[in-house]
């Protein structure tokens, strides 16, 4: 073997280690990572909203320390009852309620730099109590300027022409109008504009509530007066920034026949044991079945009216004086308390047709009586001639009247003056739009 000298490592030899020198452009060239984006990115937008935040809320309290706006302030000072009355009919059980309230509004703007323009305002009394509704009625629209009392004298509330109730609101009415003092509240709302110099806002809703009203029921024409211990009513600005849509659960009607939701009991077995409990407690749902059983009802009134006739002879059937004669007598003139004479009836036919049931017309003849002519035997000869029913009823007057089913109006004039001669046709009149138009004239008479 060759003889190896062996290696020495000699430091000296090893190359001497030089650090790059540092490089701005080397620098700049290395990218940021996400995170620290998306950190920067927060705290400004976060620093940006305090900062809007802060001056909007310097900005709100510069303006209410220089303006200081107040609500405008209502009061009701007086209060009247007129009429109060609630009737229950004997016949049918249907209560009406009649009701006439009259009061003084008085509204007050107490800013120095903000005025209010007020759309018409929707009044409403109700009984405290039962929380039902009594009355309704309008205060018109108007502006209030800066330091202002306007005042509505004689603000009308009333019902509805004898406005019909159900049973369960007649029952609590019935509760509150038998106490000896009734508690009353006024409500109104409308929607209010506001403006502070140039700057004008758009409709804001108000509700004004007037409470503490107690009075009593009048007793004929005099009116009562309602007190009050605070005349100032509570006002309400409804500003919403975010109108938040309340969910309320939903309510199932379920029929008391097949147990089933009533909208789906005409897939059920017993769909036709279900119509009468649907006709009175779920009319809404279906319409057809009460619109079916009103058809029905009315057929067999009609049917009851033509089978039993109401004869205008005496009590035991015998014709009177004037129909079994050719010729009548003079009838004795009637007297009125204090002596003064009965007026005594024209002579004339009065023929009008009405619509019940939005689809059924009926033709009314009133006045053949006047004529010597017996209502029974009229009514049968004109349910023969156009072979429909006829029947003898009373009307709203007491007197007795024809109703002929179907719209012959016109057809049966030439039928009344070829059967009873004695009625001439100029004694003939028609109720158009709820005037009297004489029978043959094409122009007014």
């Amino acid at each position: 073997m060759s003889n190896q000298k062996p290696q020495v490592y000699i430091p000296a030899n090893r190359p001497v280690y030089r650090p790059q020198p540092y490089s701005r452009h080397h620098h700049h060239q290395s990218r940021p990572s996400c995170r620290r984006v998306c950190c920067c990115c927060c705290f400004w937008s976060i620093l940006i909203f305090l900062l809007l935040a802060l001056m909007a809320a310097i900005a709100a309290t510069a303006v209410y320390v220089i303006y200081h706006p107040r609500p405008p302030s209502f009061s009701v000072p007086s209060l009247r009852i007129s009429r109060l009355n609630l009737t229950t009919a004997s016949d049918t059980s249907v209560s009406h309620l009649s009701s006439f309230f009259n009061f003084t509004l008085l509204s007050e703007n107490p800013n120095q730099h903000l005025t209010f323009s007020y759309n018409p305002f929707a009044v409403t009394v109700k009984s405290v109590k039962s929380g039902e509704t009594l009355a309704n009625g309008t205060v018109p629209a108007f502006f209030s300027d800066n330091k202002n009392k306007t005042t509505f004298r004689g603000v009308i509330a009333t019902s509805t022409s004898a406005r019909e109730l159900d049973p369960e609101e007649a029952r609590r009415l019935k509760s509150d109008l038998t106490r000896a003092r009734v508690g009353l509240e006024i409500e109104m709302r409308t929607k209010v504009k506001m403006q502070m110099g140039k700057v004008k806002s758009e409709g804001v809703e108000i509700k004004v509530t007037c409470r503490g009203f107690e009075g009593t029921v009048p007793k004929g024409k005099t009116p009562t007066v309602a007190t009050s211990k605070q005349s100032k009513c509570k006002s309400d600005l409804s500003v919403k920034v975010w109108k938040w849509k309340k969910l309320e659960p939903a309510k199932v009607l379920y029929c008391g026949v097949c147990s089933l939701p009533a909208e789906y009991c005409e897939f059920g077995p017993d769909f036709g044991r279900c119509k009468p409990w649907l006709v009175e407690n779920a009319p809404d749902l279906y319409p057809d079945l009460l619109k079916e059983a009103n058809e029905k009802a009315a057929d067999n009134v009609s049917d009851k009216l033509q089978s039993v006739g109401i004869s205008s002879g005496g009590a035991d059937g015998a014709p009177s004086s004037s129909q079994s004669g050719g010729t009548s007598k003079k009838e004795e003139a009637k007297r009125l308390p204090g002596g003064k004479l009965k007026k005594k009836d024209r002579q004339e036919v009065i023929i009008e047709k009405v619509v019940r049931n939005k689809r059924k017309s009926i033709t009314i003849v009133k006045g053949l009586e006047l004529f010597g002519i017996k209502l029974s035997d009229a009514s049968k000869k004109l349910g023969k001639k156009f072979a429909t029913g006829a029947s003898v009823v009373k009307g709203p007057t007491e007197k007795e009247q024809i109703d002929v089913q179907g719209d012959i109006i016109y057809d049966i004039v030439e039928f009344i003056t070829d059967t009873w001669p004695d009625v001439p046709e100029r004694s003939i009149f028609f109720i158009e739009d709820g005037k009297k138009v004489q029978a043959g004239c094409d122009n007014p008479c």
